[in-house]
């Protein structure tokens, strides 16, 4: 215990270097498993520390009224069979900023959205071997990011509130989505929560034209005019056998075509892989919430220890 809190405290221990064996990993790992692409699954949780008082760094959780720390997480997975293979980055939102594994000190902490733009570029940067194709749940959903994101490859699940293009029309996603619904073919079984179930899905061509309207804390929201982007819609729905709706996904990439809509629909549906990787760390077997370090950054060092232990269970 005494050598473990001297390791966290020494600033010759930085993230970036706690971070190379997971990096050394994931670049193996890809060539192991096999694939085209690497699959990099995106999301945050709050770390909730309201009893520990003696941690100076925490920040209040919007919607909580809770203290603690805000992770931020991408994780690498196989396209071949979506085993989990190894995070890629890590960010901890403390009071200073953003402790990462990006580059040594404390960056400027900024929108969920604004920094995936960054991350991304960092990640393509690591020359992993294989292309990544990025995955992000319905935060990602922003028309003034698909145009910043188009230089890299993406799946991202709309909102369906959004007004697109569509055969020469106006419409709402959510409308396209129902007028598809027909044409949803059956493509596989699953297991939804335990139970079996069956993946349908189908697709067609949409295009953004709609202007962005950023928001930035502080700032007044302007109207930011852009190009058109042109996407993949893919429609995913999970079913009973009986032909009950589980779940609906309305899903927009730039993936290349050669991708079928049912490829890209399963890699979506296993971005549940972070949400495990999160409960590992709180809940299941690593109760990072309980954890004793009193700054970010050494609860951030702790983590990238604790991650090389998940891959090695993994």
């Amino acid at each position: 215990t005494q050598a473990a809190w001297r390791f966290y405290r020494n600033p010759a221990v930085t993230l970036p270097a706690l971070a190379q064996p997971l990096l050394a990993h994931a670049r193996a790992a890809l060539v192991q498993t096999g694939g085209e692409y690497g699959l990099v699954m995106h999301d945050w949780s709050y770390l909730n520390f309201e009893p520990h008082t003696r941690k100076t760094d925490r920040i209040t959780c919007r919607g909580r009224h809770t203290r603690g720390y805000e992770l931020q997480s991408a994780l690498l997975v196989s396209e071949r069979a979506g085993e989990p293979l190894a995070p890629l980055y890590q960010n901890l939102h403390c009071a200073e900023g953003l402790h990462t594994t990006r580059a040594a000190g404390v960056a400027p902490a900024t929108t969920h959205l604004d920094e995936l733009t960054g991350r991304w570029e960092h990640l393509e940067s690591l020359a992993l071997g294989r292309p990544l194709v990025q995955v992000v749940d319905r935060e990602g959903d922003s028309v003034g990011h698909y145009r910043q994101w188009e230089k890299h490859l993406f799946l991202v699940r709309a909102k369906g509130g959004q007004r697109v293009e569509w055969e020469g029309h106006s419409e709402l996603l959510s409308a396209v989505a129902r007028q598809l619904k027909k044409r949803l073919v059956f493509c596989r079984e699953v297991s939804w929560h335990g139970q079996p179930a069956r993946q349908y899905v189908g697709e067609t061509t949409v295009v953004l034209k709609r202007a962005a309207w950023p928001r930035r804390r502080g700032q007044k929201r302007a109207r930011v005019a852009g190009p058109p982007v042109t996407l993949r819609l893919v429609v995913s729905e999970v079913r009973t056998a009986s032909g009950r709706v589980l779940a609906q996904w309305l899903l927009l990439s730039n993936v290349p075509a050669a991708v079928a809509a049912a490829r890209l629909a399963l890699w979506y549906y296993w971005r549940w892989r972070i949400e495990s990787f999160f409960k590992l760390l709180k809940r299941a077997g690593q109760q990072l919430e309980h954890w004793q370090q009193e700054s970010g950054l050494a609860l951030a060092k702790r983590l990238l220890v604790v991650s090389a232990a998940l891959v090695l269970v993994w």
